[in-house]
């Protein structure tokens, strides 16, 4: 058994395909399966089986997929912290997180790191889906994930951040603007606009609005953020913000930020594979944002 044995075994799982694994990789579907098959005889059982849709873990697959992708993970770790103590890197360190989120909550935390290690290589993989976000980490593209903790994902380990109220959005001339707030059950009849089908504020909402006996139908939906607030000044629908957010975009003349009376704050938090595999870039990190926890919970 080697590691690159391992290697390509959880990502033949990971992929789902031997030979898609083998194209990604630049080499033969035999090569990947000689990988695979050497496991195989070494542990004295099947680890993958093949379907319809390509190659599934069976249960002794699945228990070796668990501790290989741990230990991988340990692996990555180590050599990251032997490089740091060669002085041949300060780190590499991504977040998952969505645009929105990266500006108005994790600003000050990746500031605050960029002062304390200027070499430090920081990377932001932005998505807009909770699902997108995790998928990120899983396939260890990213060592963090900044998430809505509303519901939990089976496969990851979570910590509390800050808990973010909610406003909507509207535009000056719209009927709703000259209210102060709005309540949940009103956002019924609001023309929400949806960030991508998967938009977390929209799931939010719509699983509190549930508890209340009320259907969230929505008008509009759309890719980016962006297009969303666009659509909004052009006085075509509303849209569901952070609170931070959205008292930031009302500054123009042209935009109001309701608050949501009846809708509690959103918990977002953080998401990792294993916090304790997290190097050590990662963890000074989460210090770094706990320090500044405090003043982006002010901002909202």
């Amino acid at each position: 058994m080697t590691l690159e044995d391992l290697r390509i075994f959880v990502a033949a799982a990971e992929a789902g395909s031997m030979g898609e694994l083998a194209r990604s990789l630049g080499c033969t579907q035999p090569a990947v399966a000689h990988h695979v098959r050497r496991l195989e005889k070494e542990l004295g059982a099947p680890l993958l089986e093949r379907t319809r849709r390509g190659v599934e873990l069976t249960e002794p697959g699945r228990a070796l997929y668990e501790r290989a992708t741990a230990a991988l993970a340990s692996l990555g770790t180590a050599e990251a912290e032997v490089a740091l103590l060669r002085g041949d890197s300060e780190g590499v360190l991504t977040i998952a997180a969505s645009t929105g989120m990266v500006r108005h909550a994790l600003k000050p935390a990746i500031s605050g790191l960029r002062r304390k290690r200027p070499a430090v290589d920081f990377r932001l993989a932005c998505s807009n889906t909770l699902e997108q976000q995790l998928d990120t980490v899983r396939e260890r593209r990213a060592d963090l994930a900044f998430v809505a903790l509303w519901k939990e994902t089976p496969g990851f380990e979570y910590r509390h951040g800050i808990d973010m109220p909610y406003c909507l959005l509207v535009h000056r001339d719209d009927p709703l603007a000259g209210r102060t707030r709005i309540a949940l059950t009103g956002l019924a009849k609001a023309r929400l606009i949806s960030i991508g089908p998967d938009s977390l504020s929209t799931g939010f909402v719509g699983a509190r609005l549930a508890e209340c006996g009320a259907e969230l139908v929505t008008s509009h939906t759309v890719d980016t953020e962006g297009t969303a607030i666009l659509y909004v000044e052009l006085g075509l629908g509303h849209v569901v913000l952070p609170a931070v957010q959205a008292h930031a975009l009302a500054k123009r003349s042209e935009l109001r930020a309701l608050p949501i009376r009846g809708l509690p704050p959103m918990p977002l938090g953080w998401a990792a594979r294993d916090f304790g595999l997290l190097s050590t870039t990662a963890d000074e990190f989460l210090a770094e944002f706990e320090r500044s926890r405090a003043r982006v919970s002010s901002r909202a």
